[in-house]
């Protein structure tokens, strides 16, 4: 009875392990967007360019 009362006791009440482990996925989920929008906006620019150097070319 007592391994089961620790147990509850820390998978219920001591929550800063669960706590730190969601900050570090939330921020890492918004590094991971952050990165995927930065990669468009400097795609766009470079095609842009390509399809005008082209285009003066034909």
């Amino acid at each position: 009875p007592s391994d089961a009362a620790d147990f509850q006791t820390v998978f219920w009440e001591q929550r800063g392990l669960d706590v730190l482990i969601q900050m570090v996925l939330i921020f890492s989920g918004v590094i991971g967007i952050l990165s995927l929008l930065g990669e468009q906006q400097e795609a766009r620019p470079s095609t842009t360019a390509q399809n005008r150097v082209k285009g003066g070319q034909d």
